[in-house]
């Protein structure tokens, strides 16, 4: 402190009487360094970044060349990928998107696009047109997105056409579907984003196929758990990630090379998992015995008329810890979760002024496998919370084969356009019948 006094008096920039006030540190104590950089450590730097940017380099190099050599041999773009990274979600449909969307098997193929809130829909504004608007958001999976069908083939296109005919007035109808979604991933969906669209009425499509097995799945990997209102706020680190994951999607839609060099690590990765995974992700006997019977080896298996559930096969069945059998159990933890899940999303509807309603559906596999699902059950739940609930598992079993085989689509069990045909004609009686006391206003 000596050796500044001087310095500074030197300079004139310190008065006669100064003295240095009680406490002061040395120059070290105080954060100031006067020592230069050691050129050692300056060269090992620069050095270091020198490598990193020559390593970046070669690898954007590399990747241009496998571009530009794929390209010239006539490889093309897969499909356009329309998912993208949310923290609290996980997978939801990306924005603004517009692109080629081919169903599993390559039976259907479409153009498709996404709204400004990444619903498979026109726009929508979030302010009602008039008073006396009727809106309603569907949740759902891929069952319900049917992204590779036309929109105006779709149900919730023709449910909006023929309640706006038959109400006479106007009847919104919005598709905010997200492929591999479940009830859980839903509650998440309407709390951030549905709920802006102020609906008057919302339908869970429920796919019995999977959505049990979804919401056991989020639990068992600790996903942040929207029934205790865990919506936590997006840290730096999570922003970043989120423009990670947006970047790869870009790269994605835009790039040969990397959508060539994606799906072959991408196969690895998932052998990988698969390989390593928890035993709760593991087949059992009843998904087994449901697998094996699954109609679609043969024409014939097809076209079968379903078989009459049989309860004596679960008799000596037992719910395991795998997420594949909990639907059968009406005890499980899976089915704990789902009903948990969905008295929640009751009172986060009621309190936005709108009214929860339900349509279930079996997959095509447990429409053809003998094994009971708790389907009377799933009813009287439905009953005693007061969740008006329509379904389609009695129809569906007493179909004949050569009916129902037309209703999914050949080893993929998505709906075919006749299957929607369906679904459209056996619901649309219950969605009349609850927007019919709606008071003018629009609100419950």
């Amino acid at each position: 402190m000596a050796n500044l006094k001087q310095h500074y008096k030197a300079l004139g920039a310190l008065p006669k009487d100064y003295a240095p006030q009680v406490g002061m540190g040395s120059v070290s104590q105080i954060g100031l360094s006067l020592e230069p950089m050691n050129p050692k450590k300056t060269s090992q730097f620069l050095a270091l970044v020198g490598n990193v940017v020559l390593l970046l380099g070669s690898l954007l190099v590399v990747f241009t060349l496998l571009e530009v050599i794929l390209r010239s041999a006539g490889v093309q773009k897969g499909v356009a990928n329309f998912r993208c990274y949310d923290p609290i979600i996980f997978a939801v449909n990306c924005p603004n998107m517009v692109g080629e969307v081919i169903s599993y098997t390559g039976a259907y193929k479409t153009i498709s696009s996404t709204n400004a809130a990444g619903m498979f829909d026109q726009e929508y504004t979030l302010d009602r047109p008039t008073p006396d608007t009727l809106r309603v958001v569907v949740l759902g999976d891929s069952q319900t997105v049917l992204e590779y069908l036309p929109r105006e083939q779709r149900f919730e296109d023709l449910w909006e056409q023929q309640l706006t005919q038959t109400l006479g007035k106007r009847v919104e109808v919005l598709n905010d579907g997200v492929g591999g979604s479940g009830t859980w991933d839903q509650l998440q969906l309407f709390h951030q984003q549905a709920v802006r669209f102020q609906p008057n009425l919302v339908v869970v499509a429920f796919n019995w196929g999977n959505d049990v097995s979804d919401n056991l799945e989020r639990w068992n990997t600790q996903r942040v758990n929207p029934v205790w209102d865990e919506y936590p706020e997006m840290t730096l680190s999570t922003k970043l990630y989120v423009a990670r994951k947006s970047f790869n999607k870009w790269l994605w839609n835009h790039s040969v090379a990397y959508q060539f060099i994606n799906l072959r690590y991408s196969k690895l990765e998932a052998s990988i998992k698969y390989y390593f995974r928890p035993d709760y992700m593991k087949k059992n006997v009843a998904s087994d015995y449901s697998t094996r019977v699954n109609p679609e080896d043969s024409t014939q298996e097809r076209y079968a008329d379903p078989p009459k559930p049989d309860p004596a096969l679960l008799r000596d069945m037992v719910d395991t810890d795998s997420i594949y059998d909990d639907v059968y159990f009406w005890n499980s933890l899976g089915w704990r979760i789902t009903r948990h899940v969905l008295l929640k999303l009751k009172r986060e509807v009621m309190q936005a002024h709108g009214r929860l309603v339900v349509v279930h559906f079996p997959s095509r596999s447990q429409i053809m496998s003998p094994l009971p699902l708790p389907v009377e059950q799933f009813r009287q739940f439905l009953s005693r919370n007061a969740i008006p609930a329509t379904d389609l598992h009695t129809l569906f079993h007493l179909m004949p084969g050569t009916q129902l085989g037309r209703l999914h689509i050949p080893g993929d069990g998505h709906f075919t356009i006749e299957g929607v045909q369906v679904l459209f004609r056996h619901t649309f009686p219950f969605l009349l019948e609850q927007l019919k006391d709606i008071p003018v206003d629009g609100k419950n």
